[in-house]
């Protein structure tokens, strides 16, 4: 049965679980990202340090399509339940840490628990939902992640303005034990293959393997996983130009760079509301091209802005653009692949956007010295909007739900 936005929080008892833990956890999660941060200069790591902090950050999520073939293994709910507590105890160890190599290396086994999570989380959603309340289900989700990310940053610069970055850290801890409660009270999560008798290989390689197989072997998946790799590479160019963009280009404050970044976060959380509060879902392959080439126009037309304003609204359209392009993708993931399969889908799928992070923060340094802030942003829109092209002249004109598609 086809339900409202409202009615899923309001009746889905598992789900409403779900999405408030969610929601909580990534809140804290961006909140000790900030905090950690600060952290590593404090101890004096210098440029080095934080540096590899980022590193530490997105280096265990290439190890997606592993996460994913052990979430369609094992039974998910105490398998995101242990995510949650492992996490807590390391962020709750972390406050303490006094050597900042120390803090890199229990950042790595948090970044891993939460690779880990991801596509159990991620896979459980049409269990939890029901397949026909998918895009609603996503955008609920959108929702709930897009603002815990605007908001926890927020929360940490008034704490850092109070104290140190520990209590911060705590906080986090907080927020998994938090989280893992709620899971404990979930019910139709996915049991996982070793619960039904369909382990499938019984090592960790073979395993991943034949994960790998599954998803390669999906062409929606498949298409998606390759074109998100230029894609995301060229719409990260401009997380690193865009300083550079409102201070030389816009001649703008400090501030105004704030407010640019709460500008793009707010498209991010208005987009994914209003298509939960739509009275009919718009189809998923509607919403993940709409998403693209939005993203791209707005890019572009961002970094042709003559002035802070025209740019600051352009940056409200790029969030809107991302949050309607994420609940698309997410929605036709799902829709694509079988409910057993589901987490080495999400799991490999969402490795190469990552790949894709790290080459685009390498070559953004030397494009922003060579051709400016607003050239890079230029050599972003239009490198998305070109992926675009490609991925709709590349996935299916149907979606079905056959692993060999």
């Amino acid at each position: 049965m086809r339900e409202t936005a409202r009615g899923l929080l309001a009746t889905n008892a598992s789900f409403r679980r779900y999405w408030i833990a969610r929601t909580v956890s990534i809140a804290g999660s961006q909140l000790a990202r900030v905090a950690l941060t600060v952290f590593v200069y404090q101890l004096g790591g210098g440029a080095a340090g934080v540096s590899t902090l980022l590193l530490a950050f997105t280096l265990p999520r290439l190890l997606g399509p592993l996460a994913g073939t052990i979430a369609d293994r094992l039974d998910n709910k105490r398998l995101m339940v242990g995510c949650d507590v492992a996490q807590a105890l390391l962020f709750a160890v972390l406050a303490w840490v006094r050597w900042w190599p120390g803090v890199i290396v229990l950042v790595i086994v948090t970044t891993a628990c939460s690779t880990l999570y991801l596509p159990a989380g991620r896979g459980s959603v049409p269990a939890l939902a029901g397949r026909e309340n998918l895009a609603r289900a996503n955008a609920l989700l959108a929702i709930g992640s897009n603002t815990a990310m605007a908001v926890g940053p927020a929360v940490a610069g008034v704490m850092l303005i109070f104290g140190s970055p520990r209590p911060a850290l705590l906080v986090n801890a907080a927020s998994f034990v938090f989280s893992a409660v709620l899971t404990l009270g979930i019910t139709g999560l996915r049991p996982g293959a070793a619960a039904t008798g369909d382990s499938g290989p019984v090592t960790v390689f073979g395993a991943a393997r034949a994960g790998l197989a599954v998803a390669w072997r999906n062409r929606v998946a498949r298409t998606i996983a390759i074109m998100l790799l230029p894609s995301v590479g060229f719409a990260s160019l401009d997380n690193a130009a865009l300083i550079f963009l409102v201070r030389q280009g816009f001649h703008a404050s400090a501030a105004a760079y704030g407010w640019v970044v709460t500008a793009f976060s707010l498209g991010m959380v208005a987009v994914p509301v209003a298509l939960a509060a739509a009275h009919r879902q718009l189809p998923s392959r509607l919403l993940f091209y709409g998403g693209q080439c939005l993203y791209g126009l707005a890019t572009l037309v961002t970094g042709l802005s003559p002035g802070l304003g025209p740019g600051t609204g352009a940056q409200v359209v790029a969030g809107g653009a991302n949050g309607m392009e994420t609940v698309g993708l997410d929605t036709l993931l799902a829709e694509s692949a079988p409910d057993k399969q589901l987490g080495v889908v999400f799991g490999a799928v969402y490795t190469t956007p990552f790949a894709g992070q790290l080459v685009a923060y390498l070559a953004a340094t030397p494009l922003i010295v060579a051709f400016g802030a607003r050239t890079t942003f230029v050599i972003s829109g239009a490198g998305v909007l070109l992926t675009l092209a490609v991925t709709m002249l590349l996935l299916p004109a149907r979606v079905k739900t056959d692993q060999g598609q």
